[in-house]
């Protein structure tokens, strides 16, 4: 297992290095910038879920088909899967533009937030496509349960990120100083080179030459498709909606105030920190999971669930300790040592944040196991029902009777509860152990 979680988790904190560095550049732009670009990005990653919840699905067949020992179903399911997140890029790409232009001036109040999202989002699609592919791409070694390959096509990404960054958003090495444009930019370049770089190895030196990938290509098919599309669709669904009530969650924010918007952009950032174990393991977990269902080993399904939390715990007590322990030390990279209402409300939703992040480090693995076996649409009923009472709590706590902003991301508490709750019960008391895709 940590074989498998541990290049995904390094993927992960390479990528939290990548937003780290474009949140500290931006925050030296200008609010409006780190508030713009923040928005945008939360669009962008939202719509992309469709893109991860096909991804997701494949991942889940690929490694069913791997347990089974299958190898040409494996390559069956991959190139099915690759179609349809190409195909989902093309259509998300032009809904993105239309929430762009015509919905996003009516969600946001200040025009220079506006400005700069709009900005934001027109140069970001145009890698869209690449994100698909990249991410059909990832969920075949992870689906395989060999993920080391992920390490170096995640470092050169990031890397050119991080470099690109330095030298567009604020204007080094002689090159114009293109804010929140650069940010932009700098991630469609190395979002690029990335799947270049992994398309390539995949193709003519790894495991996609031994299961003979290119040939699977003919296998394109209506049937595989829509099967992909049934498992798939569910996920789908359960993680636009998770992410699209992230977003819906900054804009409820932004009515309370801009520091607050600041700060909660800020702390987003720390909680893709978290999301560098919480992810890794997530992925791993419905790796393993449907790879033991297909394999008949249904008797080592609580062991390793158990092992799959413990990760979760050590990993996230490893990396946010600092949430909890020094605060203080973390708002001085954000904030002027004069910004005190800012460092106050910052240093108080990093402890907030740090339990809710434990709590998700069990719901998580509930509900990847769901997933994994095969029960998507449970997964998604979890979901919607967490998501339905947290909606309530934060529109109460932000529009209702306005809070401060770590009272706020106490709702946390109940999303992360909620779903933990009812993905337990479900574990508990369902039918998954032996479910057939």
């Amino acid at each position: 297992m940590i074989a498998v979680a541990l290049p995904l988790s390094i993927g992960a904190f390479v990528q939290f290095l990548v937003l780290f560095t474009d949140n500290f550049f931006l925050a030296k732009v200008s609010d409006e910038a780190i508030s713009g670009a923040g928005i945008a990005a939360m669009i962008y990653i939202t719509a992309s879920m469709f893109i991860s919840g096909m991804a997701s699905g494949t991942q889940i067949f690929i490694a069913r088909k791997q347990g089974e020992n299958q190898k040409k179903e494996v390559g069956k399911y991959f190139a099915n899967g690759l179609l349809l997140c190409i195909l989902l890029s093309l259509l998300l790409g032009g809904l993105i533009q239309l929430t762009s232009n015509y919905l996003l001036p009516s969600w946001t109040e200040g025009k220079g937030v506006l400005l700069v999202a709009q900005e934001f989002l027109n140069i970001r699609l145009l890698g869209m496509i690449f994100y698909a592919i990249l991410m059909a791409l990832v969920a075949f070694y992870v689906g395989i349960a060999r993920t080391g390959i992920l390490i170096f096509s995640t470092v050169i990404t990031a890397g050119l990120n991080i470099v690109l960054d330095y030298v567009l958003i604020t204007g080094n090495w002689s090159f114009p100083a293109l804010g929140h444009e650069g940010a932009a930019w700098a991630t469609v370049a190395s979002e690029f080179i990335g799947f270049i770089f992994l398309l390539s190895y995949t193709l003519f030196f790894g495991d996609g030459k031994k299961l003979q990938l290119k040939s699977a290509i003919r296998t394109i098919g209506i049937q595989p498709a829509k099967e992909m599309l049934v498992l798939s669709f569910p996920l789908m669904l359960q993680q636009v909606l998770a992410l699209a009530t992230w977003t819906l969650f900054f804009f409820l924010v932004e009515k309370v105030g801009v520091l607050e918007l600041k700060v909660s952009n800020l702390v987003r950032t720390l909680y893709m920190l978290a999301f560098v174990i919480l992810m890794g393991v997530g992925q791993t977990t419905r790796t393993y999971i449907s790879t033991l269902i297909a394999s008949g080993r249904q008797t080592e399904l609580p062991q390793a669930i158990k092992r799959l939390i413990s990760m979760n715990i050590i990993g996230v007590v490893i990396l946010c300790h600092g949430f909890v322990l020094y605060p203080e030390y973390i708002s001085t990279y954000f904030f002027e040592p004069n910004e005190i209402l800012g460092i106050e409300a910052f240093v108080k939703s990093t402890r907030v944040v740090f339990f809710s992040i434990i709590l998700f480090s069990f719901s998580g693995v509930f509900i990847n196991v769901i997933e994994g076996s095969g029960r998507t649409w449970v997964g998604f009923g979890v979901e919607l029902s967490s998501i339905f009472i947290y909606l309530f709590v934060v529109y109460f706590i932000t529009i209702v009777r306005p809070q401060e902003i770590h009272i706020i991301w106490m709702s946390d508490y109940v999303y992360f509860g909620m779903m933990g709750l009812m993905s337990g019960l479900f574990l508990l008391f369902g039918n998954w152990k032996n479910h057939q895709l």
